[in-house]
C-alpha cells in the first residue's frame, strides 16, 4: 500500500484552526465587553435585588457566520479528501461517488459504506466504521459523536442558511453564592437563605440575568458565563468556538487514527467491514 498523501488535508485542518483562533479572539473580546454592562440594582420595595444588562444590545457580525461557515467546509471536506487519498494508496482509481461517511446507525452504515468507500482497503472501510458516530469510538481519545455534529451543522450552513451566533448568557460562574445571611443581618434567629434564579439566553439590553431575596445582603460579586451561541440551540458544549473546537480535534483524531501508528492496534471484528 503506498503511504497517504495528506498534503492538503493537512493544509484544510491548519486553515480551519487559524480561523477558529481567530474568531475565538473576537468573541472573547465582545463577551468581556458584555460583562461589563452588567450592573446589580436593589429593589428594596420587593426586597429583591438584581443584576441587570444596561448595555447596548451585543450583536454578533454576520460576518463570524460566514466564517463558521469556512471552518465547517474545511472540516468535512478534509475528511472527503482523506478518503480519496486512501483509494489512492490501496492503487485503486477514485471517483465522484467516493467520500467520508457519516452514519446515524449500522443500517445507514451498512447501506452506504460500499459505495462511498470503494476502493477503500478492507481495514481502512473498517476503522472508518469504527469512526462512526453510533458506535460510541470505545478507547479512541477524542469523541466520534462530534461527527454527526460537524455533519448536521455543516450541511445546514452548506445547503440552507448562514449558522448565526448570539451572545448569551449561561449563568453565574460563581461557585456557592447562594448561601445564608450572617446572623448578624438578620432581624430574628432565623436565618434566612439566599433564594434566587438566573436567567440564561440571548442577552438584550434590559435583561434580567440573575435575581437574589434579601435586598440588603449583597452576593459576592458574581460574574456570568457569558458566550457566543450558535442561535439553533447548540449550546451543549458551552460555546459555539468551543463546539467547533471539539469538531476540529475530532477530525485531526479521526485522521490520525486512519493514517498513523496510532491505529496499528485496531483490530478489524469479522463483518465489520
Amino acid at each position: 500500500m503506498r503511504k497517504v498523501d495528506l498534503v492538503g488535508v493537512h493544509a484544510k485542518l491548519l486553515r480551519a484552526e487559524y480561523q477558529l483562533k481567530q474568531i475565538t479572539s473576537e468573541a472573547d473580546c465582545l463577551c468581556s465587553d458584555v460583562q461589563h454592562g452588567i450592573v446589580r440594582e436593589v429593589r428594596e420595595d420587593v426586597d429583591k435585588q438584581v443584576w441587570v444588562y444596561r448595555g447596548e444590545a451585543p450583536n454578533a457580525p454576520i460576518c463570524w457566520s460566514v466564517i463558521f461557515g469556512e471552518i465547517l467546509y474545511n472540516l468535512r471536506s478534509a475528511l472527503d479528501h482523506l478518503v480519496w487519498q486512501l483509494v489512492l494508496a490501496n492503487g485503486e482509481t477514485p471517483g465522484r461517488h467516493n467520500a467520508f461517511p457519516i452514519t446515524n446507525d449500522v443500517q445507514g452504515w451498512e447501506r452506504v459504506k460500499d459505495n462511498l468507500l470503494n476502493g477503500v482497503s478492507s481495514r481502512h472501510k473498517s476503522m472508518i466504521g469504527y469512526l462512526q458516530p453510533y458506535t460510541g469510538g470505545i478507547n479512541l481519545p477524542f469523541d466520534v459523536s462530534m461527527l454527526k455534529f460537524l455533519d448536521d451543522l455543516s450541511n445546514i450552513e452548506k445547503h440552507r442558511y448562514l449558522i448565526v451566533a448570539f451572545i448569551a448568557s449561561m449563568g453565574p460562574a460563581n461557585d456557592g453564592i447562594f448561601g445564608t445571611d450572617p446572623p448578624e443581618l438578620v432581624d430574628s434567629n432565623v436565618r434566612v437563605p439566599f433564594q434566587g434564579s438566573a436567567r440564561l439566553g440571548k442577552i438584550e439590553s434590559g435583561k434580567e440575568l440573575l435575581e437574589f431575596n434579601n435586598s440588603h445582603m449583597e452576593a459576592s460579586s458574581p460574574s456570568f458565563r457569558i458566550v457566543l451561541c450558535f442561535a439553533d440551540g447548540e449550546s451543549m458544549y458551552g460555546s459555539a468556538p468551543n463546539a467547533i473546537a471539539q469538531c476540529l480535534r475530532t477530525v485531526r483524531g479521526s485522521i490520525d487514527f486512519l493514517t498513523t501508528p496510532m491505529g496499528s492496534g485496531f483490530v478489524e471484528a469479522p463483518g465489520r467491514a
